[in-house]
């Protein structure tokens, strides 16, 4: 009996596929990365440390700047939000001589990526000659996500040059002046015996074509099968519920109860309620949840208080409101909001600062960074920080320094600043001609 031939796991063919793709791997890293690690596609990217800017022009100012990244938290255990344990805390150091003979007062901003869920050391605090002071907030709007999903420095600049955040962060919103009616649950209780679950007011009604919804929150929404009606339900033990409509009223509006979410499999109870109906406007409903609103309690986004202000929430909201347009087929107030609170976009500190004649001024900017990027795969993971020389400022930079502090529990891989940690240099001059600086880290094992 003839013995078959074992079959060969890669043949001829294979083999030259395989070459193939390599070589197609190593062209595209060429092309991403032409001078190997300058520029690539990383797994995520949270951006560089940015420099400084003017609002107003710092013509006939001089400035020195230095930027130290400390490494002191650097995997000792400490969490920041969804940083884990590799952060660096960041000092952005600014000297601004004012070569003039005349005092002068300059607007600065200081640009980050942010989200309102980030602890307050993610924030930068700013000092002007080591005394804090208190910065305006004005936060920005990336409906697109575009900053969020930009992936690599490249990109990330490109970002920033093709779209003008702070003009978006920094333009006041009006509140929409569209008339609504409003229904106001009131009272919600249901009555009988405890129930599992959450028992819940159910609205059922039909709609003119021309009539959109809006509702403070909402734990349902449908349309009752076999019908044209449409279906919300409001948890009962909220305590109140709201209905916003535009164009038009809520057409044979019904009630009714149930013991919780799942509608197919109905288990109806008796809720009691009071109802009122009146007119007002949509920024005005806005208004008064921004106020109020407690909707991030029931999460684990909970943001930072004294940071996200009822006037920030409810500027947030009505920019998002602008992308999205008010005519909805439901629009959701709490979801609005909870955008504004998690989504990640650009920030922008903006804050006077005099420098008399002939004198020097120091501005620091301090907080907690998340790694710029990160790379992981089966046999490796390695993160790095990015720093911006010029990018998005009117400055005028003399001389620009880096270094590096508390560095006994990390490695510096792959970089470009020249740092060498063995031979104990920590302080290095940049060139303001490169665009970006980089450097890998890596916890000693």
């Amino acid at each position: 009996m003839e013995k078959k031939k074992k079959e060969k796991f890669i043949d001829g063919t294979g083999i030259l596929l395989i070459v193939f793709l390599i070589g197609v791997f190593v062209l595209l890293r060429m092309f991403i990365d032409p001078e190997g690690g300058g520029s690539e596609m990383f797994d995520r990217y949270a951006g560089p440390v940015l420099p400084m800017t003017s609002l107003n022009g710092a013509e006939g100012v001089e400035v020195s700047r230095n930027v130290d990244f400390d490494f002191s938290p650097y995997g000792n255990g400490v969490e920041y939000s969804n940083l884990g344990k590799g952060a660096a805390a960041i000092t952005d150091s600014y000297d601004l001589t004012n070569t003039t003979g005349e005092d002068m007062t300059v607007e600065l901003v200081y640009g980050f990526q942010g989200q309102f869920i980030d602890q307050a050391e993610e924030f930068p605090s700013i000092s002007v000659n080591g005394a804090s002071i208190q910065p305006a907030l004005y936060p920005s709007v990336d409906v697109e996500k575009l900053v969020w999903n930009a992936y690599s420095f490249e990109r990330y600049s490109e970002v920033l040059t093709e779209h003008d955040f702070r003009a978006i962060a920094m333009e006041p919103s009006e509140l929409p002046d569209v008339a609504v009616t409003a229904y106001h649950f009131s009272g919600l209780a249901y009555e009988g015996t405890e129930v599992a679950g959450f028992p819940m007011l159910v609205v059922t009604y039909e709609l003119d074509e021309n009539t959109a919804v809006w509702t403070d929150r909402v734990d349902s929404i449908g349309m009752v099968e076999d019908s044209d009606r449409h279906r919300l339900m409001f948890r009962v033990d909220r305590g109140e519920a709201w209905i916003f409509t535009i164009g038009g009223e809520l057409l044979d509006l019904e009630f009714g109860g149930n013991k919780d979410y799942n509608i197919k499999e109905t288990s109806a109870i008796d809720v009691t309620y009071e109802m009122e109906v009146f007119q007002t406007t949509l920024g005005a409903a806005m208004e008064q949840f921004a106020g109020c609103y407690d909707f991030w309690a029931e999460s684990d986004y909970y943001p930072n208080p004294g940071i996200l202000t009822p006037e920030l929430l409810l500027d947030g909201a009505l920019k998002r409101m602008e992308d999205c347009g008010f005519l909805e087929d439901v629009g959701i107030f709490s979801e609005l909001f909870y955008a504004v609170v998690t989504e990640q976009r650009m920030m922008y500190l903006v804050f006077p600062v005099t420098i008399p004649a002939g004198e020097t001024v120091t501005v620091e900017a301090s907080y907690i960074q998340e790694p710029s990027y990160d790379i992981s795969g089966p046999k490796e993971y390695r993160e790095g920080y990015d720093m911006a020389t010029k990018l998005g400022s009117d400055l005028n930079f003399t001389d620009l320094t880096a270094s590096v502090s508390n560095a006994d529990r990390i490695e510096i891989g792959e970089q470009n600043f020249g740092f060498n940690l063995e031979q104990g240099i920590e302080l290095v001059t940049l060139d303001l001609s490169v665009d970006r600086y980089y450097m890998e880290i890596f916890i000693k094992e």
